[in-house]
């Protein structure tokens, strides 16, 4: 019974995971601008201090 239940768990955090990564892709694709303008900054920042 232990093992159904690790299994289930499994598949369960892989779902989740699955569906993060999907709406990670979507919304970078989305503001692909804006992640790498703030990446700049964020550079550009390390870079001067």
């Amino acid at each position: 019974m232990r093992n159904n239940t690790e299994t289930y768990k499994n598949l369960h955090y892989s779902a989740i995971n699955h569906t993060f990564a999907e709406n990670l892709t979507r919304y970078m694709k989305k503001n692909i601008f804006h992640i790498l303008f703030l990446f700049a900054v964020l550079l550009f920042t390390s870079c001067s201090v």
